[in-house]
């Protein structure tokens, strides 16, 4: 695929003028083949009736960039497209980041005119916390071999998509076209890479994007459904959800129940790369259950666990290749204990040195609900609060800090900051306009005395006028 190419679908045995012609947008680091490729949308399209184009924009080649970047090559796209279908109504179908491509296109690029309906489908537009991930201090190393310390995914960051949202949805471009949505709910099958993504996520989400994220101010959300994010954009899912809307129908919502919530702090995140990789953390007594992720670009298969008041043991471990599409090439290895040992745990592994890793470690455990952080009304601060039978103040913080400045790629590795903190408030440090993406390690003692650990991972957007997004 070639970054630019604007593909024309095979043609319907009956063209209906009255019609419109479908334009195919992909998302992040995908090319217009998830769209025919294991995937009949293209098929129910053409036998509706409808003519279909399918675009790539940067990510077709391998090189995301961000929606501006993509914004700006969507709306040369829609041109090309319009002079070529004199009379006939364009619908924007678009995929994950696709969506966020999209309206730049329609709204910052001024292309509004040019369509008349637009449906987003998983798009992130509120970001989606697996960039925060991604581009977070413990994980950087690893998102940088997978190929995905790139433009389009730090673009992606809840920071740097909080501030898209104050930029965007007041203009008056926005009214210009309609926008319907749709969202899944399941993060499944269980031990699968979505299932991490939506463990990480919290809430309810398709493994990649929240539901909430994945609504959009002023638009009608056309279904949320049981389905993960490689799920929710095939066309025996979407296009019958879909098809209404382009015959100008009312069309009627459908939600499906989700899993139950997950709790708001949960994980533990470390990462890095090391000669002989190995991570110690503490697990508190009210742990009802935890699972470890051990994330590697290379296929592991022991993982070696120390539990509190044993020796160390060889654990056969199965790799699951990720798909979220912010890890790719990495996989998972997941291990998992019910009613765990208090205490302190060690995981190594021996396999392969001086390649980056990822490593989470989830708590299902009633102090989630007791521990959380909130952003104060004072610019760029942010507390933690606890509830009952954690003491009020941790024992420990330590914060990590990259700085994305707004329009300079690759300026993150100059502006890396690291803190211990006291008390329970964290500040951003003050530099310029952009995205700052923070990973904060919280440790203490809960009232029963046993040591608990948890990461907070966040990003926020700081405008040219100091303001904290």
């Amino acid at each position: 695929m070639h970054t630019g190419n604007v593909r024309w679908g095979k043609s319907p045995v009956s063209v209906d003028l009255d019609k419109p012609v479908l334009v195919f947008v992909p998302g992040l680091m995908n090319d217009s083949s998830i769209w025919y490729e294991g995937n009949d949308m293209c098929e129910r399209a053409q036998t509706a009736g409808y003519e279909t184009v399918f675009v790539e924009l940067h990510d077709s080649c391998g090189n995301s960039k961000s929606y501006w970047e993509n914004g700006r090559l969507l709306a040369s796209h829609l041109e090309k497209i319009h002079l070529l279908t004199p009379g006939k109504e364009l619908v924007l179908i678009c995929y994950s980041k696709g969506g966020v491509d999209a309206q730049t296109a329609l709204v910052h690029e001024g292309k509004h005119e040019l369509v008349s309906d637009v449906v987003t489908i998983g798009s992130p537009h509120y970001g989606s916390e697996l960039a925060d991930l991604a581009a977070s201090p413990p994980f950087i190393w690893l998102a940088e071999w997978a190929g995905r310390n790139n433009e389009g995914v730090k673009s992606l960051q809840t920071g740097a998509m909080s501030y898209f949202r104050e930029i965007t949805d007041n203009r008056k471009e926005v009214s210009k076209n309609r926008y319907y949505t749709m969202a899944g709910n399941w993060n499944g099958p269980i031990f699968s890479s979505y299932w991490f993504g939506g463990g990480f996520i919290g809430g309810e989400n398709d493994g990649v994007v929240s539901t909430s994220g994945a609504s959009l101010p002023g638009a009608e959300m056309l279904a949320v459904g049981r389905w993960n994010h490689g799920q929710v954009h095939l066309g025996q899912n979407a296009f019958p959800l879909i098809e209404p809307v382009l015959k100008g129908e009312t069309p009627s919502p459908v939600r499906e129940s989700a899993e139950e919530e997950a709790p708001s702090l949960h994980i533990l995140v470390r990462g890095g790369m090391e000669q002989q990789p190995m991570e110690t953390f503490h697990v508190e007594k009210e742990a009802e259950k935890i699972v470890i992720n051990w994330m590697s670009p290379r296929q592991l298969e022991t993982l070696t666990v120390t539990s509190p008041g044993k020796e160390p043991a060889l654990y056969d471990v199965e790799a699951v290749k990720d798909d979220t599409g912010f890890f790719d090439g990495i996989y998972h290895h997941l291990l998992q204990w019910k009613n765990p040992a208090p205490g302190e745990w060690t995981v190594s592994s021996d396999g392969f040195p001086n390649l980056p890793y990822g490593f989470t470690v989830s708590f299902d455990s009633p102090l989630n609900k007791k521990l959380y952080v909130q952003r104060t009304e004072k610019e760029g601060v942010f507390t933690v609060h606890t509830d009952g039978e954690i003491p009020e103040f941790p024992d420990k913080m330590f914060m990590e800090l990259l700085f994305y400045p707004a329009g300079t790629p690759g300026r993150e590795e100059v502006l890396r900051y690291s803190q211990e903190l006291f008390g329970r408030e964290m500040t951003l440090p003050v530099y310029e306009e952009g995205t700052y993406n923070l990973s904060v390690e919280i440790e203490g003692k809960t009232k029963s005395g046993g040591r608990y650990q948890r990461t907070v991972s966040q990003s926020a957007y700081r405008t040219a006028d100091g303001a904290i997004r």
